[in-house]
């Protein structure tokens, strides 16, 4: 029995991240460079075109679309390899939930020892004892 294809949830976390992928990228480009391979790769529009709307010449659009794809590429190659997400709903799933609950809970609720190093304070009083919850009075 083949696989069964993606859902059309898997499908928009491939689409969301692609789109967050190429949004990173972009921002490490300059602006001319990000210009040229947002209207040429990602719009769509021929190098006469962009070079209109930038009020540049085709070669100058042709030349930083080159540099913006030679960036991009180093860039990815240079970037350690992500494991991809978990599938929905699987165990993987569920033990990346469980390790970042506890992490989170970790960080709201830190042990007594963490609480004392987290508020160290130089002039030797302790913040816990100190500390007044509620309204101020009046």
């Amino acid at each position: 029995m083949p696989p069964a294809a993606p859902g059309p949830e898997a499908r928009y976390e491939t689409m969301e991240s692609m789109s967050l992928a190429l949004i990173t990228a972009l921002q490490l480009l300059p602006p001319r460079q990000r210009a040229a391979i947002v209207l040429r790769d990602v719009l769509g529009f021929h190098a006469r075109e962009a070079a209109d709307i930038l009020d540049t010449t085709e070669e100058s659009v042709t030349s930083a679309l080159k540099r913006a794809r030679a960036a991009l590429e180093r860039h990815q190659q240079s970037s350690p390899r992500r494991e991809p997400a978990p599938p929905p709903g699987s165990a993987a799933e569920q033990r990346l939930v469980d390790r970042l609950s506890r992490a989170r809970l970790r960080l709201l609720r830190p042990r007594p020892a963490d609480r004392r190093l987290l508020y160290r304070r130089t002039d030797g009083l302790d913040p816990l004892r100190h500390t007044h919850l509620g309204h101020d009075p009046l």
